[in-house]
C-alpha cells in the first residue's frame, strides 16, 4: 500500500493558494478562517485536472446558515452518486495519506462526512469527500467563495472567463439564483 493518495479538489480547493492553507497553515486570500495546517506541511507531490461524472451543486446543511470561511453563502458538494451525464472539474493533488487525513479534518467530518472512492491514477487512489446525501438547502455561494473557485478553474483548467462563467452558471445552487452580469463581474479581474 502506498503512502500517497489523490485527493480530488471540486470547490474552492481547487485554488493552490486556498488548498497550501490546509497543507502549510494559513488564510486563504479570500476567506476568513486560519487554518492551522498538515503535521506534514510538504507541498503536493504533483497535481492535474480530472473531469468526475458526478453533479457539482451548492448547499448548507440544515441549521447552518454562513461558514466560518467564507461568511454567508453555500459551499461545494458533490452529489455522492455518479451521473454518466455529469461533469465536474477537479484538481486532483497527490498527497500523503496523512496530510489527506489532515486535510479531511480542516474540511470538516461533519460536513464532509462521506469519502468516496473515484479510481486511480498511475496505480494511486483518488479520493474526494461530500456530504453522504445530496444536501436538500440549495443556497448560492458567496462572492468570495466563488471567486477562490474561479481562480482555481483557471490555474487548473486553463479555462478562459467566458467558459468559467458557462461552467459556473449551469450549477445547482447558481443557476437561476446568480445573474450571468454578477458572475461576469466577478471574473473580470481574474489574473
Amino acid at each position: 500500500m502506498t503512502d500517497q493518495v489523490w485527493y480530488a479538489a471540486y470547490g474552492s480547493n481547487l485554488n493552490r493558494q486556498r488548498f497550501l492553507c490546509y497543507l502549510r497553515g494559513g488564510t486563504p486570500d479570500l476567506g476568513r478562517r486560519k487554518h492551522e495546517g498538515s503535521k506534514d506541511r510538504r507541498s503536493p507531490a504533483e497535481d492535474r485536472i480530472l473531469t468526475i461524472p458526478h453533479r457539482l451543486y451548492f448547499a448548507l446543511p440544515e441549521g447552518a446558515s454562513r461558514t466560518e470561511n467564507w461568511g454567508r453563502g453555500g459551499v461545494a458538494f458533490i452529489d455522492p452518486r455518479s451521473d454518466p451525464t455529469a461533469r465536474t472539474v477537479c484538481r486532483i493533488w497527490r498527497i500523503s495519506r496523512e496530510q489527506y487525513r489532515d486535510v479531511r479534518v480542516q474540511e470538516g467530518l461533519v460536513w464532509y462526512d462521506n469519502e468516496i472512492e473515484l479510481g486511480q491514477a498511475d496505480g494511486i487512489p483518488i479520493f474526494t469527500v461530500s456530504h453522504a446525501c445530496r444536501l436538500g438547502r440549495v443556497v448560492a455561494p458567496s462572492r468570495a467563495y466563488l471567486k477562490t473557485i474561479a481562480v482555481g478553474l483557471r490555474e487548473t483548467a486553463g479555462l478562459s472567463s467566458k467558459k468559467i462563467a458557462e461552467y459556473l452558471l449551469d450549477k445547482v445552487g447558481i443557476k437561476g439564483r446568480i445573474p450571468r452580469s454578477e458572475i461576469e463581474e466577478i471574473l473580470a479581474d481574474l489574473k
